[in-house]
């Protein structure tokens, strides 16, 4: 959630462009923190949004969220002798360019941005 301080002096469509402003800022450091609101929204409200983007207005970027189970191998013990489990992820094809991650690389891009952006803050 992206919130900004209202200033009472300011008409009340400032709050509005602050956060727009500051959303697109995030979105132009990281894609991957737009895509984390494309996912929350589609799963609020679907494909069709209430918000404008640009070039197709009304749409999210993300088509379809999967979730995939596939066996993996992982060392265990001091003999680091291999064992196969069970894992689950989360993929996510984008509509308008097809390209397809998944959750875990997206949230890495996230975290790494907002890493730099405390850093940057001295936060």
């Amino acid at each position: 959630m992206i919130t900004a301080h209202r200033n009472p002096a300011d008409p009340p469509e400032a709050l509005d462009k602050k956060v727009a402003l500051y959303r697109e800022e995030l979105r132009q450091r990281c894609q991957a923190h737009h895509t984390v609101r494309d996912i929350c929204e589609f799963y609020k409200h679907g494909p069709t949004l209430r918000r404008q983007s640009k070039p197709e207005p009304r749409k999210v970027s993300v088509q379809i969220v999967k979730r995939i189970i596939q066996l993996e191998g992982f060392y265990q013990g001091l003999a680091a002798l291999t064992e196969t489990r069970e894992v689950e992820r989360l993929e996510i094809r984008h509509e308008r360019d097809g390209r397809t991650e998944s959750i875990d690389q997206v949230l890495e891009q996230v975290i790494a941005s907002w890493n730099t952006i405390f850093d940057q803050d001295k936060l």
